[in-house]
């Protein structure tokens, strides 16, 4: 496990700090962590928490999630490619 203070995908550079907004959410990349060569953005949302649901009657709320870096990505690009 190695702590990143930046990632780079496609040209696009990442770091601790940055803030994206997803829909309704703006998310904060707060850690960026390499694990066994696959790369996790850890982002906090600014406007409330993350739920999980882990049963259908089950959800547990968290301040800070994990985002695998490449998922993160494609959604920025996505994202980008809308407001164009």
């Amino acid at each position: 496990m190695t702590n990143l203070n930046s990632y780079t995908i496609d040209n696009h550079l990442y770091r601790l700090g940055d803030e994206y907004l997803f829909g309704q959410d703006q998310l904060k990349i707060e850690a960026i962590i390499n694990i066994a060569e696959t790369v996790f953005f850890f982002c906090s949302k600014k406007n409330g928490k993350f739920t999980i649901r882990i049963t259908p009657e089950r959800m547990v709320s968290a301040e800070i999630t994990p985002i695998n870096a490449m998922i993160f990505h494609h959604n920025v690009k996505a994202i980008m490619e809308e407001q164009q």
